[in-house]
């Protein structure tokens, strides 16, 4: 079975590589950037505020469920991406001074998404997959940003990452791989069931909203027939 969906997947990936977005498509990706960025700050400022932890997965699992959501409404290559795109340039215009840092886990974020949702539409598989990616990047985030960009240093992000998930999981900080791996795990088990459940709500509301965008509606189910 488990041969099969990857098997089923990867068709689904060669197959559809060629069918790229079109400018008329633009506009509901726009809008969906538009939501995506309004969650990214508003979210994001609610849960930095509130001292959420792993506030960072949270808002992934949120930006899953949206790009998940454009892959149905708009089952083409590129829709990802240009969402993407989107939501680094309103990021930069408007998400302060940490925004530059913030804007490049987006684009990589993205970025796994469009590479990893097959074009004809997102598939369980699929979204699990780039769930895990997505979310596993979290984890990696902050000692490319942190760490090295603005200099803080690998090894002292690494001593808050695991301080943090020993005091949210009950253990030891000297445990520390363990640890490590079990906060991963977590996160991993975050972003399949994220984009698991994203497919299964997303179709519904690509439904709902592609009236709203004639043009675009007819261009995407020419796209996958």
């Amino acid at each position: 079975m488990s041969s099969e969906m990857t098997s089923s997947y990867s068709t689904s990936l060669r197959s559809q590589s060629s069918c790229w977005v079109e400018v008329r498509q633009l506009p509901l990706l726009a809008l969906l950037g538009s939501l995506w960025t309004v969650v990214e700050l508003q979210l994001g400022n609610e849960l930095h505020w509130a001292r959420v932890p792993f506030a960072g997965a949270v808002l992934t699992a949120a930006a899953l469920f949206i790009l998940v959501t454009v892959r149905q409404a708009v089952p083409r290559r590129g829709s990802v991406a240009a969402v993407t795109f989107v939501v680094v340039v309103l990021k930069l215009g408007f998400g302060g001074p940490g925004a530059p840092y913030t804007a490049l886990g987006i684009l990589i974020e993205g970025g796994m998404v469009e590479l990893l949702l097959p074009g004809a539409g997102p598939t369980f598989f699929g979204a699990a997959l780039a769930g895990a990616a997505a979310m596993s990047w979290c984890l990696v985030h902050p000692f490319l940003t942190q760490g090295i960009l603005a200099g803080s240093g690998i090894l002292r992000v690494y001593a808050i990452l695991i301080q943090r998930s020993a005091t949210l999981f009950g253990l030891q900080p000297e445990s520390g791989w363990i640890v490590l791996a079990l906060v991963w795990f977590a996160h991993a088990l975050l972003g399949v069931v994220s984009g698991v459940l994203a497919v299964h709500f997303s179709a519904k509301i690509a439904s709902l909203i592609r009236p709203a965008f004639p043009i675009t509606a007819r261009l995407s189910n020419r796209g996958v027939a």
